[in-house]
């Protein structure tokens, strides 16, 4: 039963109560948890998660999902990570995405790190408390809000609504209109047009 559920891209499968290693690699349903932790150590793909009670979320071999909504999480784990849809990892003390390369909307509010050297495409992202920005391959995104930077490096950069970025003193970003940068301490005034 739970394979046939697992396999159809319209169930959401309550997994709170469940052994998570009884999973299978490949899912097509959305994950649902109320568990405090959230640990998936064979899940490769996967429809949405939901885990929003967890405060470890944890998923080392996950390369593909859809949203990820692990908001309570200050332990957030998905290193393989390549696509996904939404994530919302507000609590997460780092945000560390290596591999991911395409994202909806990201946001990680509280992370003092924020890591997503692959990362070319998302909607916005919210790294309101990061320190330190990394995402060297981002092409294109929504409003980007890292206020708390003090070096905002994005060399790839083409297209973005806004950069908030009002604490950094460096801003290298040559491809994007300077004019969608809000930085007033490196000599960037958001102008709106």
């Amino acid at each position: 039963t739970l394979l046939a559920h697992a396999a159809d891209p319209n169930s959401v499968l309550d997994v709170t109560g469940l052994d998570l290693r009884r999973l299978p690699p490949n899912i097509s349903a959305s994950l649902y948890s109320a568990a405090a932790l959230f640990r998936v150590p064979d899940l490769r793909t996967s429809g949405d998660i939901t885990a929003d009670e967890a405060t470890a979320f944890i998923a080392p071999e996950l390369r593909r999902t859809g949203n990820i909504s692990a908001t309570h999480a200050e332990h957030f784990e998905i290193p393989q990570l390549q696509t996904a849809g939404n994530i919302f990892a507000t609590s997460a003390g780092k945000f560390v995405a290596r591999e991911l390369v395409t994202a909806g909307d990201i946001d990680t509010f509280g992370a003092a790190n924020f890591e997503a050297q692959s990362l070319q495409r998302a909607g916005y992202i919210n790294a309101y408390f990061t320190k330190c920005f990394r995402a060297l391959q981002l092409c294109e995104c929504g409003m980007l809000r890292v206020p708390g930077v003090r070096i905002f490096v994005a060399p790839q950069l083409r297209s973005a609504s806004i950069i908030d970025a009002l604490s950094a003193t460096w801003i290298i970003a040559p491809l994007l209109d300077p004019a969608r940068i809000f930085a007033p301490e490196a000599g960037f005034f958001l102008l709106v047009r």
